[in-house]
């Protein structure tokens, strides 16, 4: 059945400095919105889940595979399953992020790695 949400209405955590986020789930998909203050840390983890990062305002800093990626407004990064990646908020920013499946670890509290730089 459609779920319309209103984020207004979604609880806000703050996960460290500089760092919040709110999220839902359906369907065997989350779907979480970050506010990010520029220099906050998500510091190096990975995770079952496909993630697809959209950048809605502001710049992000990757640190994956090997190499750096900058992802800006109107930009989104596709993330593997199982890819540790770290992230440096270059600019304040607000982000969506699509994770597949659910993230059950969020689900039962545990998001650890978010630190401040």
């Amino acid at each position: 059945m459609p779920q319309a949400v209103e984020w207004n209405k979604v609880k806000s955590e703050e996960l460290g400095p500089g760092i919040i986020r709110q999220y839902v789930n359906g369907g065997g998909t989350t779907l979480a919105r970050f506010q990010l203050t520029k220099g906050s840390v998500v510091g190096l983890h990975h995770h079952i889940n496909r993630q697809i990062t959209n950048v809605l305002s502001g710049a992000l800093l990757f640190k994956m595979s090997g190499k750096e990626f900058v992802v800006g407004a109107g930009e989104c990064l596709f993330i593997e399953p199982n890819e540790p990646h770290e992230v440096v908020t270059m600019e304040d920013a607000v982000v969506f992020d699509v994770f597949i499946p659910e993230r059950a670890d969020w689900n039962a509290g545990q998001s650890n790695y978010f630190a401040k730089k």
